[in-house]
């Protein structure tokens, strides 16, 4: 079996969840278990359907280039992730730091679990790990 993905998320922002996100679709599609880790302002863009959206000037341009070449967007890639198998989770305690429900999240499927620091601790334990 291919190596286990565990990419955590932290900068809600068009560059970084671009990167966070092409890596995982690709390890995805090149059949990886990959793990999704939200937390901080990349949760809370997630919860509010903004995560991926240009903060700069520059990621504006990048996304304006992005569609004149016809490469995929953050919505379209985190949407292909999912359909692969991808999954989507959050710490528990971070999910209250950030001010959001994590059930409420998980019922309207933004997330696909909340768990605890050590379960995501143990099951990244072998995985090969990415930070954004």
């Amino acid at each position: 079996m291919k190596r286990s993905i565990y990419i955590f998320a932290t900068d809600p922002n068009y560059a970084r969840a671009w990167q966070a996100l092409s890596i995982g679709v690709t390890a995805a599609a090149m059949g990886s278990a990959v793990t999704f880790v939200f937390a901080f302002e990349a949760l809370v863009a997630l919860a509010h359907e903004n995560y991926g959206r240009p903060s700069t000037p520059f990621e504006a341009e990048a996304l304006r280039l992005a569609e004149a070449i016809n490469a995929p967007s953050c919505d379209a890639m985190m949407r292909d992730a999912r359909a692969l198998g991808a999954r989507l989770v959050a710490c528990e305690t971070v999910v209250r730091l950030s001010g959001l429900d994590g059930d409420a999240l998980v019922a309207a499927k933004v997330l696909d679990a909340v768990h605890s620091l050590p379960q995501i601790w143990r099951e990244a334990a072998d995985a090969q790990v990415f930070n954004f």
